[in-house]
């Protein structure tokens, strides 16, 4: 079973229903050219950060309204099966909290639909139904440190989970791009649990300056295991490269329906890769994704 498939079972032995998790709070990006506030933002007040953790001074105010950190819910509403969404995530602390979950229309306008108030460390979650995102809009989380300083950490947006989830594979085309492209492996690797659900990664190197040649293609490579397939071929363009990767990932048997086709020169978040493949898995019919890319030279655009 996938890493993203929680099963709990509580004290009184039932077993609850699965939980699918399609998105995680994460505060900082994988490089620092990288703004940390397309992650999370402080409104006011000051604390620190790191991949996923936060820390907030007493009187501080953080948003998740940014590029990684809000839930595109109009998109989950319109193309998928869901119906509710969670947040929850754990607190720890000594004094008084309050965590709000907002969402926003077509317009931008805020609103806020649901408020916890805590003391201490505690663990908490939101809900709301996606029935409002019809004509655009997103959630995301508010939370204050009111009166000392806290930490936030295991950040998750779940769904009800389907009863089978299926794995997705990657599939890279590189041409005389050795250095970006062995950057653009290590990063999928570095995360346990992209690993754990990533089925197959292809690397189809069309030139003759190698990416297997690289030290960080190496190191991926041994994080990755029998997951890393490396192919080489006669330069025949993205569409030939692509192509190839597509062949392979459909070749690998009746269950896997998912690939994700990935330039070779990007600045890689991983993360990405957990949301397509959640988004993926709950679409009403199988659904072409075209995804986004910050403009590398100036990240803060798209």
């Amino acid at each position: 079973m996938p890493e993203q498939v929680k099963v709990g079972v509580p004290e009184n032995g039932q077993v609850m229903a699965r939980r699918l998790v399609v998105q995680r709070g994460v505060f900082v990006g994988m490089s620092p050219i990288v703004n940390d506030d397309l992650y999370v933002e402080f409104r006011k007040g000051s604390g620190e950060r790191t991949r996923h953790r936060v820390a907030l001074d007493k009187g501080t105010r953080i948003s998740t309204n940014t590029y990684f950190g809000r839930f595109a819910a109009s998109y989950w509403q319109r193309w998928t099966t869901v119906t509710e969404v969670e947040a929850s995530l754990r607190i720890e602390s000594e004094g008084r909290f309050r965590v709000r979950m907002v969402a926003s229309d077509i317009a931008g306008h805020r609103r806020i639909l649901e408020t916890r108030d805590g003391l201490g460390s505690s663990q908490v979650a939101l809900t709301s139904p996606l029935d409002k995102f019809v004509d655009g809009g997103a959630l995301w989380l508010e939370v204050d440190s009111l009166d000392a300083p806290m930490t936030i950490d295991h950040l998750e947006w779940t769904v009800a989970a389907p009863e089978t989830v299926r794995p997705v594979s990657v599939a890279i085309c590189t041409f005389n791009r050795a250095d970006d492209c062995a950057e653009t492996v290590a990063a999928l690797a570095s995360d346990a649990t992209v690993r754990d659900l990533v089925s197959s990664v292809y690397v189809v190197d069309q030139g003759n300056d190698l990416v297997k040649d690289r030290a960080r293609f190496v190191e991926a490579a041994d994080k990755l295991g029998e997951k890393l397939k490396y192919l080489q071929q006669p330069n025949l363009g993205g569409a030939g490269g692509f192509s190839r990767g597509l062949f392979e990932a459909t070749s690998e048997g009746a269950d896997l329906a998912d690939v994700i086709l990935m330039d070779d020169d990007i600045l890689c978040e991983p993360e990405t890769v957990l949301r397509l493949n959640a988004f993926a898995n709950m679409t009403v019919k199988p659904t072409l994704v075209g995804a986004q890319m910050m403009y590398l030279l100036n990240p803060d655009f798209l």
